[in-house]
């Protein structure tokens, strides 16, 4: 419940659980397991050397101008069910590779690692809990160039 400063006797619903464990926020009506009446807001990080995604990461923006370098994913099983975007923000042609934790066995849909080189790509990553994060999407300059340049056609 809260409470507006202007009139603290008045107070609202803020969120609510209900029976079938599904969170409402700003809202009573369900439509999702979470439904959110308004704008949501996710953590992010912008980083220029070596990063590690933790569990309070959903976005991370990288610069390479600098330097090339690796942000890392952790396990799937210590991270279960989280996404996460990698977005190389710079121009230059250093690469940003996102990588599993050294030595580990799990894959980033089948690989050790995937590379963003170009200014604006970006992966966003899914994790199965288990063994593996998917690539849920890439998304490169050059693509979004050629997608519009069709849509002229």
């Amino acid at each position: 419940w809260t409470a507006p400063d202007a009139n603290p006797s008045t107070i609202t619903e803020a969120f609510r659980i209900n029976s079938s464990r599904n969170m409402l926020v700003a809202t009573t009506t369900e439509s999702s397991t979470l439904t959110v009446a308004g704008g949501l807001s996710l953590a992010y990080t912008s980083v220029n050397s070596a990063f590690t995604v933790t569990t309070n990461t959903f976005a991370v923006y990288a610069n390479a101008a600098g330097g090339a370098f690796t942000v890392t994913v952790p396990p799937p099983i210590v991270a279960r069910g989280k996404a996460v975007l990698v977005k190389k923000v710079d121009a230059g042609g250093n690469a940003v590779t996102v990588a599993r934790q050294g030595g580990a066995t799990y894959t980033i849909q089948g690989a050790a690692s995937t590379t963003l080189a170009s200014q604006y790509s970006s992966v966003l990553l899914h994790n199965d809990g288990e063994s593996i994060w998917y690539i849920a999407s890439t998304i490169a300059l050059s693509g979004l160039i050629f997608k519009f340049l069709a849509s002229l056609l």
